[in-house]
């Protein structure tokens, strides 16, 4: 469905709710989720949150006016995330400005994609496995040299088995999260920060992203900006902090540029990371 028809049924669900503690007999029902069609891209809302707190208050659990409640408020928090979506495009040419400052730090100098070397190094390993797949035809091989050929795939085999395995394991230390469902303050600010910047100079600038994201994270919860809590989502951690905080542009903007990156199709880039930074400086967090 379209942004406006999204907003329109939040709002008929709104209705609804309010007239539930008077009318407790009228039937309210949720999908499982939304599908919100923007220009960009297709968002998939889910309900599964709204769902528990209408299900408490059928059942009459706890505090029945309480479950009410927080279901009216979920729906207020989707549609006012939904407004937004509706909003002209906000100039960020002040931040684009400063990320270009801060890239011209000491820190970003050696930041860079693969250079001449590395891209030689590639085709050179290509060539070779390309000379090699000749040897692997049975009928080419003559019978005198074929245990040296079979020790020369072997040393190919044992050679690139050797290079994937530095691979993944390069790659599995760039893409670490917390090991098990453990809130963002189980780990360091300063630990989020420096895997961050390693996956900057690896040229990771996807997961350079998400690391600065969980950075800013663990340094509010330090704060004591809320109470840890390992089952909340990115845009729950936005509902959390009270209304008028100065935590909230900055902490809204690092998670849409987080959520475009990491769970969207935006592309990532070294000015994408120094966006992140920018935020991350904009929360008080020490990030040079």
């Amino acid at each position: 469905m379209s942004v406006s028809a999204y907003v329109a049924e939040l709002d008929r669900l709104l209705l609804a709710t309010s007239e539930l503690a008077d009318h407790p007999r009228r039937g309210l029902e949720l999908p499982p989720a939304w599908l919100v069609e923007t220009d960009r891209r297709t968002f998939e809302v889910s309900t599964r949150s709204l769902q528990s707190d209408l299900d408490e208050w059928r059942a009459g659990a706890g505090d029945h006016a309480a479950s009410l409640s927080r279901l009216a408020d979920g729906l207020r928090a989707l549609r006012a995330e939904a407004v937004s979506l509706r909003e002209p495009p906000v100039d960020v040419s002040g931040e684009r400005a400063l990320a270009a400052r801060i890239l011209a730090g000491r820190e970003f100098q050696g930041a860079h994609g693969p250079t001449l070397i590395d891209r030689i190094k590639q085709r050179a390993a290509e060539l070779f496995l390309e000379l090699l797949r000749p040897l692997f035809r049975a009928s080419t091989i003559p019978a005198i040299g074929r245990m040296v050929v079979n020790a020369l795939i072997g040393l190919a085999v044992l050679m690139l088995a050797f290079w994937m395995y530095r691979t993944l394991r390069r790659a599995a230390a760039v893409d670490t999260v917390l090991a098990g469902p453990l809130p963002a303050s189980a780990r360091a600010w300063t630990a989020w920060l420096t895997d961050a910047r390693a996956a900057a100079d690896a040229g990771d600038w996807r997961g350079a992203v998400h690391h600065a994201y969980w950075c800013g994270i663990a340094f509010l919860e330090e704060q004591g900006a809320w109470r840890p809590d390992r089952a909340r989502t990115p845009r729950e951690y936005l509902r959390v902090i009270p209304s008028g905080s100065e935590y909230i542009p900055p902490l809204d903007a690092l998670t849409r540029c987080c959520e475009l990156v990491w769970y969207g199709t935006e592309p990532a880039d070294a000015g994408t990371f120094a966006q992140a930074i920018a935020h991350l400086k904009k929360l008080g967090c020490p990030s040079t």
